[in-house]
């Protein structure tokens, strides 16, 4: 399926360069190049270059292939969509392809996009997530929870542990050592919280960090 998107290439052979390109509906609407003598360079096979890897893009964000038979090797990135009903038409063509059925948009869904990033990874594990926060699948869930979003897709990405995102003391008993400094720092670097300690400087809770209680 073709859809909006918004892409950044760049070359391993000439790596202060690249440039931008952005389809709607499966057409190349606008560009933006900061190099003119690299984009004159790909110009001609640009559509060799982003349309094989068009599946790798939307699942993964991003596709890295060596062109042809040139000693180039091409970075190519999935960047957040800027116009709002261009944000209505990603969101509402990965609802229909993930779930089967058309996603009716609120009336006030297109003021909530102001200011959110929306890119096929991330909407792609709102899509998959199961934390309490992640329940509605919605845009305004979508919109609400962004930091949450970005957050547990920076972990994922850098192969960490899959920690839900806040403190669950259940959770917290069933880790060994190892995973249980892991789950801490998550909840310092990744949650933004502190934790809470009793007379005897036990932690008995986690707590944002702007809260007493060290």
């Amino acid at each position: 399926m073709k859809r909006v998107g918004r892409y950044k290439v760049s070359c391993d052979k000439m790596p202060k360069s690249s440039f931008e390109i952005e389809y709607v509906n499966g057409i190349l609407r606008n560009i933006q190049f900061m190099d003119r003598q690299f984009f004159d360079k790909f110009w001609s096979v640009l559509d060799e270059i982003i349309e094989p890897f068009d599946k790798d893009l939307w699942e993964k964000n991003e596709a890295t292939i060596t062109f042809r038979d040139d000693p180039y090797t091409f970075q190519i990135i999935a960047l957040p969509v800027q116009v709002t009903y261009q944000k209505i038409v990603l969101w509402y063509d990965l609802y229909l392809e993930r779930y089967g059925a058309k996603y009716t948009v609120g009336n006030n869904d297109a003021g909530k996009t102001k200011g959110i990033d929306f890119t096929p990874a991330l909407i792609t594990f709102f899509f998959d997530c199961t934390e309490w926060w992640a329940k509605n699948k919605t845009i305004g869930q979508y919109c609400g929870q962004i930091n949450n979003i970005r957050m547990g897709y920076k972990n994922k990405r850098n192969n960490k542990a899959d920690h839900p995102m806040g403190y669950n003391v259940e959770y917290e008993r069933k880790l060994d050592s190892k995973m249980l400094m892991d789950y801490r720092r998550h909840l310092r670097d990744n949650c933004g919280l502190k934790p809470k300690k009793d007379g005897a400087g036990n932690t008995v809770d986690w707590v944002p960090k702007d809260k007493q209680g060290e």
